[in-house]
């Protein structure tokens, strides 16, 4: 399929598996140059004369935000793809994992 994605960049984020892996796949082979980023690397997925560059990091820090950001330059395509929530953004939203809405039971 030629989905005209040719010369475009993109960035896939949770691409270390799942859908996340196979959307960089899926758009590597359209000509997209892409740049896969996950915590965990996937061996064989990025490496000299691929279309896949891959940026290990966190992106529920700054820090890692700032790495991805600092090697992506200009997007064409973004896959939000991340895939866990974390207690302190839960928390930050007026949630917690530690708490329980009135009338229902706390699941272990």
């Amino acid at each position: 399929m030629n989905l005209g994605l040719q010369g475009k960049t993109a960035v896939v984020t949770g691409a270390s598996k799942g859908i996340g892996l196979a959307t960089a796949r899926a758009l590597a082979t359209e000509g997209t140059r892409v740049m896969a980023a996950a915590r965990t690397p996937v061996p064989g997925l990025a490496g000299p004369g691929r279309a896949v560059s891959m940026v290990q990091s966190d992106l529920t820090t700054l820090a890692g935000a700032q790495t991805l950001a600092a090697r992506a330059g200009d997007v064409d395509i973004l896959v939000n793809n991340l895939g866990g929530v974390t207690g302190a953004s839960m928390r930050a939203g007026g949630s917690s994992p530690s708490t329980t809405t009135p009338g229902t039971r706390r699941s272990s």
